[in-house]
């Protein structure tokens, strides 16, 4: 009697994605690649880490959920799903992104990040900034809603928080 042994390798991956800066409201696209014996079909499923109650109703494990079974954001990933591609992207999406790629074997896993995209220095803010605390609904408000809607109006901008004086 004859037998054969098949060793089968594990899925690695040999693509690893990096982070990305995102450039609101832009598409994104997060890009892996991995690695199994010929004969063995590599999976990949994308996560999304999260403590938002909108991914309540999706696949979720320690606030890792998977991404095609929740929210009404659209991502696309390509025919094998070895892409992921976020369309419109904004704040919301800022965070840390999964992929595992997995075979009959074994499963690898890669984490990657969407970042914020880079505060501006403020120079361009200053015309806004006087406008703003010289526009009639600010002065017309309490302190307290004019600093909200300053602070509201000035991180969309891209300005962060510390580098305003009060």
């Amino acid at each position: 009697m004859t037998w054969d042994c098949v060793v089968l390798e594990r899925t690695l991956f040999i693509v690893k994605p990096e982070n990305i800066t995102a450039s609101l409201p832009d598409p994104v696209t997060f890009c892996v690649k991995a690695t199994s014996d010929p004969d063995t079909p590599i999976t990949y499923i994308w996560y999304r880490y999260t403590e938002d109650s909108a991914f309540e109703d999706s696949a979720c494990e320690d606030n890792w959920c998977e991404l095609f079974n929740a929210s009404e954001k659209t991502y696309i990933a390509n025919d094998n799903g070895s892409s992921l591609t976020i369309l419109n992207t904004d704040r919301s999406d800022l965070g840390t992104y999964r992929c595992v790629a997995s075979n009959d074997v074994s499963q690898d896993v890669v984490e990657m990040k969407l970042l914020s995209p880079k505060p501006s220095s403020g120079a361009e803010l200053v015309p806004v900034l006087s406008l703003l605390l010289s526009s009639p609904s600010s002065s017309s408000t309490s302190s307290s809603s004019s600093t909200y809607h300053i602070m509201s109006d000035v991180l969309d901008y891209g300005l962060p928080k510390s580098s305003i004086i009060a």
